[in-house]
């Protein structure tokens, strides 16, 4: 479209199938990471319906794990958006089954599937980050760092 080389270090892909109308995607597998915040070790995989999402807070530790039917739950409500405050906020009642599904039984084939594939662009993309229930590959463990305290503002006079 622009008429420029692609650089051979560039992952993305061109989205101009889709806008020609050839492709209704570019890949098939999305992959999400994010490094930053109360939550460094952040990371996402979503192929087709179903979307997962693992981190650990730097504060205080927790691990999470997500996994949700974007197909059932296109929002990602967790149980915490069910509470008539929340709802009340956002204007949004959740349907009783739009809930995390992670530690549902009946979805824990789906949780192994999509666990195995975020390991797998993990490597793919030479992303040194593991996490707890992750093999380590040889790698250092992840040290999840207190965030700085900005510098207290001088009083004017």
């Amino acid at each position: 479209m622009a008429n420029i080389e692609v650089p051979a270090t560039s992952e993305g892909l061109s989205f101009m199938p889709i806008l020609m109308g050839k492709k209704d995607q570019v890949r098939e597998t999305v992959y999400g990471v994010y490094c930053g915040g109360g939550r460094p070790g952040m990371r996402s995989i979503q192929k087709g319906d179903w979307k997962l999402i693992k981190y650990e807070t730097s504060k205080t530790g927790e691990k999470h794990t997500q996994l949700f039917n974007l197909k059932e739950n296109p929002l990602e409500f967790i149980i915490e958006h069910h509470n008539p405050d929340v709802i009340a906020s956002i204007g949004v009642k959740p349907k009783k089954h739009q809930v995390n599904l992670a530690d549902q039984s009946k979805h824990s084939s789906k949780l192994k599937e999509m666990e195995a594939l975020l390991l797998k662009q993990m490597r793919k993309h030479d992303d040194p980050y593991r996490f707890w229930n992750q093999p380590s590959d040889g790698l250092a463990e992840p040290v999840l760092n207190e965030k700085i305290a900005k510098p207290a503002k001088k009083k004017k006079k």
